[in-house]
């Protein structure tokens, strides 16, 4: 544009017969009138900028109407800012578009060769027109080039939010699939959690990625696996207010936060979540049933949206039937176990048991029938029919040892309590039984347990020849604590330890409780001394059931 104003002005200092010429326009955002275009002698002002009323420019752009001046000398309004070599006169028009006046257009002759008059108004006028019209087209040209920015923009905005998307929505595709791969193998919840929590965390470059899954006995969340230490704090939560999963449980429904300080359910964790800003948790579900909730937490604000509440539910609803799964696959194989062991004790009593029954009566029977002139014989029988009564006596304890626990929503100290008096009745053992805080375990915790007390207690009165013991119960909120100890003979430590990891026919008792324990996550010890007894320390983690 400045090279076409350039042009009408030469053109209009030409065809007017004129030495100088000058366009002034319109500032709006500071108020006034800056030169913008200067020919001849007019150059050197290019810049000036004058107010509304200022000088000849500044009363034509005021009243909008053309003036003549014919001579500037002596004019009164003349400005100090212009040095004139010669007398000059002026003819200034308004430049004009749509009834606005937008700048001013001004000639300047030698005065002393040249006047203008009112006929020169309207050649001086066209030329004004032609430059409002200039400009007109440029600022439009540059307002079209704006909006074409402007939508070249957005719409390479919208293609970099719809691929975004795309990409999104192909990792989603992605994760899930490598999920399904993985849950299909994994039937171990523990495992199953954990690898879920570190594929979110890598594949959506999520820092904070947390299970909770559902605890039916205390009706809580309880947490299984995350990346992070969040504390013991945030290891249990209430299922309603008070926690943003606890909310998404309660409701079956996602909650997304884009500001996690403004949501009165946020539990700020001041340690190991401190920079979270945002956060999602979807609810694990079966149909109705809430199994747990998956946690997905950001570093940013409203870094989640809508669109992430489909991304993150779909692995979330995979998550949720491999941990059903998990859980059903586990009350088979314990269904399996007892179903099983049912099966043995049966067997034992039909026919091994028996087979013992007949000796017995056998051997009491041929003893009669010998004369009494055959001590050594009689001697002989009698053996056999007392090991035949002993073997029985073992066999009977074997299949209350096969036999499931009765009553299991009793619970785990009830039933120690009734083998305890059992044992006292049956074989004459005095048993200090000490327990704290009773209240009831997972069932598989409480079966082991019971094996082991059983067990040991086998061994108390068949190896130990001990007759008196001691157990003691300490259920912890995270742990169980056992111990049971004999005053017996005893046997070497170091020699048992060869023996276990050699699995000798004679510590396969030990080994068998040892098994249980470990099978929990827990510890198994032994220690005794010959001629000091015998105590067996187990420690168990009780984790959460699904």
């Amino acid at each position: 544009m400045p090279e076409l104003l350039q042009s009408i002005v030469a053109w209009a200092v030409e065809l007017m017969r004129a030495d100088a010429g000058e366009v002034f326009l319109w500032d709006e955002v500071h108020g006034h009138l800056v030169q913008s275009i200067g020919y001849g002698s007019m150059e050197r002002y290019i810049g000036l900028a004058l107010k509304p009323g200022e000088g000849i420019v500044g009363r034509v752009f005021e009243s909008g109407q053309p003036m003549i001046v014919p001579d500037y000398t002596t004019w009164p309004g003349r400005l100090d800012v212009y040095v004139l070599d010669e007398p000059t006169t002026d003819i200034t028009v308004p430049m004009r578009w749509n009834d606005h006046t937008i700048g001013v257009l001004g000639i300047t002759a030698d005065s002393r060769r040249r006047s203008f008059g009112q006929g020169d108004i309207q050649p001086a006028t066209i030329f004004a027109n032609l430059a409002a019209l200039a400009i007109h087209n440029h600022r439009l040209c540059a307002a079209l080039q704006d909006r074409a920015q402007r939508l070249k923009a957005i719409l390479d905005r919208e293609v970099a939010e719809r691929t975004a998307q795309l990409a999104r929505r192909a990792l989603q595709l992605e994760t899930s699939a490598r999920v399904s791969r993985q849950i299909t193998s994994i039937l171990d919840t523990e495992t199953l959690v954990s690898s879920v929590v570190d594929l979110i965390s890598q594949s959506f470059d999520y820092p904070y990625v947390l299970i909770y899954l559902r605890d039916e006995q205390s009706n809580t969340l309880k947490l299984r696996a995350s990346t992070v230490d969040v504390g013991e704090r945030y290891r249990q939560l209430r299922i309603g207010g008070g926690s943003l999963n606890g909310t998404a449980a309660a409701r079956n429904q996602p909650v997304l936060v884009t500001d996690v300080s403004q949501h009165t359910d946020y539990l700020a964790n001041r340690d190991s979540l401190a920079d979270t800003r945002s956060e999602l948790v979807i609810p694990l579900r079966m149909g109705d049933r809430v199994l747990g909730t998956l946690d997905v937490q950001s570093r940013r604000l409203a870094d989640f949206s809508d669109e992430d509440v489909r991304l993150i539910q779909s692995p979330g609803d995979q998550i949720a039937t491999a941990v059903e799964n998990a859980r059903l696959y586990d009350q088979s194989r314990q269904l399996a176990a007892l179903e099983e062991r049912s099966y043995l004790a049966r067997e034992l009593h039909d026919s091994v048991t028996q087979l013992l029954f007949s000796i017995t009566l056998t051997a009491e029977a041929s003893r009669m029938l010998l004369e009494e002139d055959q001590p050594e014989v009689n001697a002989q029988l009698k053996r056999l029919q007392g090991l035949a009564h002993q073997a029985m006596n073992e066999m009977r304890a074997l299949i209350r040892q096969l036999r499931p626990i009765p009553e299991a929503e009793r619970g785990l100290i009830s039933h120690v309590r009734d083998l305890v008096a059992e044992r006292e009745k049956r074989d004459g053992l005095r048993v200090t039984l000490r327990i704290e805080e009773e209240r009831k375990l997972p069932a598989r915790y409480e079966l082991a347990l019971y094996r082991v007390v059983q067990e040991a207690l086998n061994n108390v009165i068949k190896h130990a020849h001990a007759s008196t013991a001691e157990i003691a119960l300490l259920v912890q909120d995270r742990s169980v604590l056992l111990e049971i100890a004999d005053r017996g003979i005893g046997f070497n430590s170091t020699q048992l330890q060869q023996d276990l990891l050699e699995q000798r026919p004679a510590t396969l008792g030990l080994t068998t409780m040892r098994e249980r324990i470990e099978l929990l996550g827990g510890t198994f010890e032994v220690e005794s001394t010959p001629g000091h007894g015998t105590r067996i320390r187990v420690h168990v983690p009780i984790e959460d059931e699904r």
